[in-house]
C-alpha cells in the first residue's frame, strides 16, 4: 500500500514537472515569430500612410485595406498560430493597432473639418434608423 502510494505520488511529480516545463520551442512558435513580424511591419506602414492621409475616405479607403491586408497575412497561417504569440507579442501588436486607430481618428474627429472631406457629418453623427 505505502508502495502504490509512493509510485503515485511519483508519477504525479512527473507529470506537473512535465506540464511545467519551459524547455525547448514549441511547435508554432516559429510561425508565430513570422506571424508577428509581417503584422508589425504591415501595422507600421498603415500607420504611416494614415499621417498623410487627406481626408476620412482616405482614411476610410486605408482602414479596409489594412483589413483585408492583415486578414491575408492571417490566413497565410495555421488557424491556431496566433495562439502561440507571447504576450510581449500580443501587447506590442495591441499597442500599435492602438497607434494606427489614433492616427485613423486625427482624421475622423470630428468630421468634416474640411471643405474636402467627404463624408457628411449627418451620416455620421445620427444613429440609423431601426
Amino acid at each position: 500500500m505505502k508502495a502504490a502510494r509512493i509510485i503515485g505520488l511519483a508519477m504525479m511529480a512527473g507529470i506537473l514537472a512535465a506540464g511545467c516545463g519551459g524547455g525547448g520551442e514549441k511547435k508554432g512558435d516559429a510561425a508565430a515569430d513570422d506571424l508577428f513580424r509581417k503584422s508589425v511591419a504591415l501595422t507600421e506602414l498603415f500607420t504611416k500612410k494614415m499621417t498623410t492621409a487627406k481626408d476620412s475616405a482616405a482614411v476610410d479607403s486605408l482602414l479596409t485595406l489594412y483589413r483585408d491586408s492583415i486578414d491575408a497575412i492571417n490566413f497565410q497561417y495555421a488557424p491556431d498560430t496566433d495562439l502561440h504569440l507571447t504576450e510581449g507579442q500580443n501587447d506590442t501588436l495591441f499597442r500599435l493597432q492602438r497607434l494606427l486607430l489614433d492616427a485613423a481618428g486625427r482624421h475622423l474627429a470630428p468630421p468634416d473639418t474640411t471643405s474636402t472631406d467627404s463624408i457628411r457629418t449627418d451620416t455620421i453623427a445620427r444613429p440609423a434608423n431601426k
